[in-house]
């Protein structure tokens, strides 16, 4: 169904492109030349023959033409459309003058794969000059982008007959120049399109810029926009075979160059418009059209390759429009929305549109073609340019608001839990017996951490309860989950103690309850914690341990380190999670150090991490608690070299001193 539709289409373009001529009885007139003509049109002095034979030579087209079987243009330019067979079309120049006159014969069509023409002479048709992309470039009389034969008309009036041939549109607008005056609308038009193609590459250059400073892909999608648009203007506009020739030496230009330079356009142009109007979350199914639309042109590109050019150029005349279309669907739509950086967006496009939309139904024929449909393009898309930066630097401006907004936002976050880590920590510092010695250290990966520390002081029981926790990642998102869970930790404490039950079944209760209240708050954020409880009898010395997917606790007697292994699931993991208790008995004089994985994980500037041997060795030197934590902080500030840390990093020393009561006893 839908290649009947195409095709239908491509039958009605034909018909259009075929409405502009009509069928005469006459010989068209000759065009008489001046003294210096300037661009003169021969389109209303063409005859005009359709398919004909591949094998036909000029004379026998000659004697077809004599048979007043021909057409004659009644527009501008003859547009052809696009009708793939060979056309033949005559003319007659009558010079005025006792001398032969040297004219220029431009066709301002460039993108015609093979122009040959032939000039009547008395011994039958002689070939002029063969031009086209198709022709290699240094066979041509006169350099320049678009198709130009040098003729010697004698005085008299003179038959001539051009032979064209192309696998894409063809169009023919065919003018008699001065070659001086030539020259000088060549060089003038020429520097037209360097400023235009120039401005272009600038754009590209300063957003490639833009994606180095700030890493947002949507520049660099926007700078291959840019570029496959440049690499489309000049294919179009005849430069690419002219530069191709001067820098590199290439003869010809392949049709499938402009199809594939078409196809990248809109393919680019899809992604960036995506990004730029974050359509995934705006207007997610007009991304679901546009990822359809990108599908056609990536076939297209393959059918281009390897299969037919042909059906490509269709392809990609109809796609082309159905991806404009799309994008100023989409603007539009943004723009009714107010999002601001929509408007410069629709307006970019609307230009695009203008010029693209009357380029291409000029050249499938459903317009006529005139001389200014071969720029209308260009100067559209270079507005559409101009806009669309302009749009680039509204949605800039919109993300920096936003983002001022945010960190303002973040800001006042974290003062609020900054300030509550504070508390906690004054609060750790005001509970603690005074015979129990203790030191801790923290260092955040950034202005706040997602390491949590603190003690629960049971006088009334001769217990302390200590906890270090450790958020997965760092920022702010893990430093608030930090003081939740810490809120969690002390909840679960002083309800376990309302309980009677053993020590061990109340340090299950108390990890278990700090799961509950976590695992819906873990499971929205995708942030998981581990966790390390201790119950520490300061009386009889009895250690009950609890870990939670933490590191190991260690137990430091004189020079002896002994690490506690015990496994655990990570708290906000599971609806059911698995934890072990253990009890551990501490003596007089003996300490635990309980620590995060970044102090094992940061890295020196060797990319070396800090190895638990040098760490047990600096707790093994100690002669008091105030000794081991000098010695440790020495040992990290000389393998980090004070260079920033990349993990939260805390740890906690506590030293069990000989108690009054049981130096009494």
């Amino acid at each position: 169904m839908n290649l009947l539709r195409i095709i239908t289409l491509w039958l009605l373009c034909c018909s259009f492109a075929a409405a502009g001529s009509a069928r005469v009885d006459h010989d068209p007139s000759p065009l008489t030349l001046r003294e210096e003509p300037r661009g003169e049109s021969l389109t209303h002095f063409l005859g005009i023959l359709r398919d004909i034979p591949a094998d036909w030579d000029a004379a026998r087209v000659h004697d077809q033409f004599l048979k007043k079987t021909y057409d004659i243009e009644k527009g501008e330019s003859v547009n052809f459309g696009l009708d793939f067979s060979i056309k033949w079309v005559t003319f007659q120049l009558t010079n005025p003058f006792s001398s032969d006159r040297l004219v220029l014969i431009e066709n301002n069509t460039t993108i015609t794969d093979r122009l040959e023409l032939f000039q009547k002479t008395s011994e039958g048709f002689r070939l002029v000059e063969a031009q086209g992309e198709a022709i290699p470039f240094s066979t041509r009389s006169i350099m320049s982008r678009q198709p130009a034969f040098r003729v010697e008309v004698p005085p008299g009036t003179h038959t001539y007959l051009m032979r064209l041939e192309a696998q894409n549109v063809i169009q023919l607008g065919l003018k008699v120049w001065d070659e001086q005056a030539f020259y000088r609308k060549n060089t003038l038009e020429l520097m037209t399109i360097s400023l235009l193609l120039g401005f272009h590459l600038v754009i590209a250059l300063y957003n490639f810029f833009l994606f180095v400073s700030v890493r947002d892909r949507m520049y660099l999608i926007y700078v291959a926009y840019v570029l496959s648009n440049v690499m489309y203007q000049t294919t179009a506009m005849g430069i690419m075979q002219y530069v191709n020739h001067a820098f590199f030496g290439w003869e010809t230009l392949d049709n499938r160059v402009m199809i594939l330079s078409v196809d990248a356009v809109i393919l680019t142009a899809l992604i960036f418009s995506n990004l730029f109007l974050s359509l995934k979350n705006n207007l997610p199914q007009m991304t679901r059209a546009m990822i359809l639309c990108g599908f056609v042109s990536c076939v297209n590109i393959i059918i281009n390759l390897f299969i037919s050019s042909q059906t490509a150029a269709v392809l990609c005349l109809f796609n082309s429009v159905t991806a404009v279309t799309l994008l100023i669907s989409s603007g539009v739509y943004l723009c009714w929305k107010r999002y601001k950086p929509a408007y410069f967006f629709t307006l970019a496009w609307f230009f695009y549109l203008t010029g693209a939309s009357a380029n291409i139904f000029s050249l499938i024929g459903l317009l006529p073609a005139f001389e200014v449909s071969n720029w209308v393009q260009l100067y559209g898309g270079s507005f559409e340019i101009v806009l669309l930066s302009l749009a680039v630097g509204s949605r800039m401006s919109h993300v920096q608001t936003r983002l001022t907004r945010v960190l303002t936002e973040q800001k006042q976050i974290e003062k609020v839990v900054r300030s509550a880590q504070f508390m906690r920590r004054r609060e750790m510092e005001s509970s603690l017996p005074e015979f129990l010695n203790y030191a801790y250290y923290t260092r955040p990966a950034e202005h706040i951490g997602g390491d949590w520390v603190g003690m629960v002081n049971c006088a009334s029981e001769k217990k302390i309860y200590i906890y270090l926790g450790d958020v997965m990642g760092h920022g702010l998102s893990p430093a608030l989950m930090s003081v939740i869970a810490s809120g969690a930790t002390r909840g679960a404490i002083h309800n376990s103690l309302r309980q009677a039950m053993d020590e061990k079944e109340r340090m299950l209760h108390i990890v278990r309850s700090i799961n509950d209240a976590l695992f819906d708050r873990c499971h929205e954020a995708d942030c998981f914690m581990s966790l390390a409880l201790i119950s520490l009898n300061w009386e009889t010395g009895a250690l009950t341990y609890a870990n939670a997917g933490h590191t190991p606790l260690l137990k430091i007697s004189g020079q002896r380190v002994q690490s506690f292994v015990q496994p655990g699931s990570l708290i906000g993991m599971f609806r059911e999670p698995s934890f072990r208790v253990e009890s551990i008995a501490m003596q007089p004089g003996e300490s635990i150090f309980l620590y995060t994985d970044g102090l094992t994980e940061n890295t020196s500037p060797g990319g070396k991490p800090l190895r638990l041997r040098a760490i047990h060795k600096a707790l093994q030197t100690q002669g008091s608690l105030e000794d081991g934590y000098d010695s440790l902080i020495r040992l990290m500030n000389s393998h980090w070299n004070d260079q920033p840390v990349e993990d939260d990093t805390t740890f906690f020393m506590l030293c069990l001193a000989d108690i009054p009561s049981r130096r009494a006893g």
